[in-house]
């Protein structure tokens, strides 16, 4: 497994999701090593937790989370509650905002560059995700599954055209 940047802080990783039961398991590592067994629910909304992982974790962990709660949950969606996700900003980049299309407006807190980007595209870009704080990378897998499966239901059943001999 590749090592992130902020591996060495982080007290906390993530050993297995199951997206059909809605558990995880968390390791947590230190002076005495404990394995945890929780609701992917509770492990999403607990500050706590997703920022005692890395961003890269956090990112895929809401990605799964989306995937559990948009398959157990048909009227669910992530803009209802985002103020959870979006409080703590200790990362190099910051969520601003998301546009009508789904993007998500960025800063670079260093340089203050902003950026647009699909949720998707930052979830497979492993440096960018792991320079945002782990609630908002969280965050962003959750939106990045949730425009994914938009995208799949947006795909016609039927075929739009027919074939004529």
């Amino acid at each position: 497994m590749r090592k992130f940047k902020n591996e060495k802080k982080k007290v906390c990783r993530i050993e297995e999701v199951n997206i059909n039961t809605g558990r995880v398991i968390l390791y947590y590592k230190g002076g005495l090593s404990t394995i945890v067994h929780s609701d992917l629910k509770n492990v999403t909304q607990d500050p706590d937790i997703i920022s005692s992982i890395n961003s890269v974790h956090a990112s895929w962990l809401g990605y799964y989370y989306g995937k559990f709660r948009t398959t157990s949950e048909t009227s669910w969606s992530p803009n209802k509650s985002p103020g959870l996700f979006l409080k703590s900003n200790k990362g190099i980049f910051n969520i601003l905002s998301q546009d009508r299309a789904g993007n998500i407006l960025y800063v670079n807190k260093l340089n203050n560059e902003r950026y647009l980007c699909d949720p998707i595209s930052l979830l497979q870009n492993e440096y960018e995700i792991d320079n945002f704080d782990p609630s908002q990378a969280c965050y962003i897998g959750i939106l990045a599954w949730y425009g994914l499966s938009k995208r799949q239901s947006n795909f016609p059943t039927k075929p739009e055209l027919r074939l004529v001999r």
